[in-house]
């Protein structure tokens, strides 16, 4: 038996076990390849963070084969492209389909799972911005733009102020609903507008089936192309912002080979991958959902499984004027909040290393479930562009309180205020001036006891205690909501 004829055995049986063997990528971008050589074809790519399952082992040390989108891709091995363990079973976007007399696996999907956690502390990446002013041109739906969109991202004194350039998509501007403005943010997709439409990327993946019924839940339906000039534009976004397989709205799913559009549109214009029907499909699993493939593919379409799950791109009606609202922050001291207004690497760092995340006026916060030293909690907290938690009033400080005995009532945090530097002078380690505290009734500030935590077993007060490497707690970062999202979910 080779290699490829154990496929269906080797997988079936990762399948059963609850964790499976994958590559995880730390660097910010790497190269999937069809051969195990540079020179090969790519496939796509996997980014930060990203992990996909292992295929069959090969002797050469340097390249590792993985499961990527339903084929099997090579990647090349360094201290930053890690063999893991991952949760749960293998994702159905990525693993691959074949059968014993096949010699070719069949094609496509994305999926990223979280590695089970490595190191006893575990950091979060959340994005610094408080506000966002974002630089364009408003012009009318059917003249192009090719203005670069300029984030400015304000943030805290401990924080410098940051520009970011995105790279400009030539023929596309704003002109999306507030409606659909709001569900891109929450969700992290891109808004753009081609002529009088509007479109939305959106990157959650979902079934064909799926994805048309959560765009018509909007009042809009999966992508139709209808010319060259279209099926570019689409392609640039789809190629800068998800770089990954993308749902279309065209099918067969009714009669083989008779594609239509699910929006009604008749079907004028079409961008086939060459070859697309050679080899013959195995009738067991029907290729009738069409997709924008990347890597190889270029952008151009293939027909696959419509039980693969991808991203897709959703299309509305177009709207001229430029939506500017964002949600509310919560104000529920016993709510969680809304943790989709904090960054989106916040939330698969959280997932990953299993802290917990809140939201909260203008802030999120991160239970960080290690006990460390203040030091320590305050490095994770800085290398993710936060700090440890500073409270300004007495409202914040009722939030942390109730957070705390919904997660974590018997443990006591480290907060940012200390006196290292000056006894008896207290300051936060983010910056903020000291506007409000909660000491402990009676509290004795002790020359070296210069670390101040939040005990929630004795109502949430504060007490000094020592910031030596024996006193370890648990650490709770605090970190700027991500209220510039509505540029950065605005392309053009």
């Amino acid at each position: 038996m080779n290699w490829v004829q154990s496929l269906p055995i080797l997988f079936a049986m990762q399948g059963i076990l609850c964790d499976y063997g994958c590559i995880c990528n730390y660097r910010v971008e790497l190269t999937v390849y069809s051969g195990m050589t540079t020179s090969s074809s790519t496939l796509g790519s996997m980014f930060e963070f990203d992990c996909k399952p292992l295929g069959p082992e090969i002797d050469d040390k340097g390249w590792k084969i993985i499961q990527f989108e339903h084929e099997l891709g090579y990647v090349q091995i360094d201290p930053d492209v890690q063999i893991q363990t991952c949760q749960g079973e293998i994702p159905p976007g990525d693993v691959v389909v074949t059968s014993q007399t096949s010699s070719k696996p069949v094609t496509h999907t994305e999926t990223t799972t979280a590695p089970i956690e490595k190191t006893s502390i575990a950091p979060s990446t959340p994005t610094p911005t408080t506000t966002a002013t974002t630089t364009t041109a408003s012009t009318a739906a059917s003249q192009p733009s090719s203005v670069v969109t300029t984030i400015m991202l304000q943030s805290s004194s401990a924080v410098p102020t940051t520009t970011i350039s995105l790279q400009p998509v030539v023929g596309v501007e704003y002109g999306c609903k507030a409606k659909h403005l709001h569900h891109a943010i929450v969700h992290y997709g891109q808004l753009f507008t081609i002529d009088q439409t509007c479109y939305e990327l959106v990157h959650t993946q979902k079934t064909w089936t799926n994805a048309e019924h959560d765009c018509h839940h909007r009042g809009g339906h999966l992508v139709h192309i209808e010319n060259e000039e279209q099926q570019n534009k689409i392609y640039d976004v789809v190629n800068q912002y998800h770089r990954h397989a993308v749902w279309i709205g065209l099918n067969d799913r009714q009669l083989e080979e008779h594609f239509q559009w699910t929006s009604g549109d008749a079907l004028n214009y079409t961008h086939w991958f060459p070859g697309r029907k050679s080899p013959k499909p195995d009738s067991s699993h029907p290729e009738d959902c069409v997709a924008i493939k990347l890597g190889a593919h270029s952008g151009q379409w293939e027909d696959i499984n419509c039980q693969f799950q991808h991203g897709y791109v959703c299309e509305y009606d177009a709207t001229l004027q430029t939506p500017s609202s964002t949600p509310a922050p919560n104000v529920a001291v016993n709510s969680d909040g809304n943790i989709r207004l904090c960054s989106r690497r916040l939330n698969q760092y959280a997932h990953q290393h299993h802290t917990t995340v809140g939201e909260f006026g203008k802030s999120c916060y991160e239970l960080l479930h290690q006990r460390i030293t203040f030091s320590q909690a305050e490095v994770m907290c800085k290398k993710a562009s936060g700090h440890l938690v500073h409270i300004n009033d007495a409202a914040e400080q009722q939030y942390v309180q109730s957070f705390l005995h919904r997660h974590s009532p018997h443990t006591a945090i480290w907060t940012g205020f200390n006196d290292r530097h000056s006894e008896g002078h207290f300051h936060w380690t983010a910056g903020d001036p000291v506007s409000y505290t909660n000491w402990l009734t009676n509290n004795t500030h002790h020359n070296r006891l210069d670390c101040v935590i939040l005990d929630p077993t004795q109502g949430g007060k504060w007490h000094d205690v020592s910031c030596s490497s024996s006193s370890l707690h648990q650490g709770f970062c605090e970190f700027p909501t991500a209220a510039a999202q509505v540029a950065s979910v605005l392309v053009g």
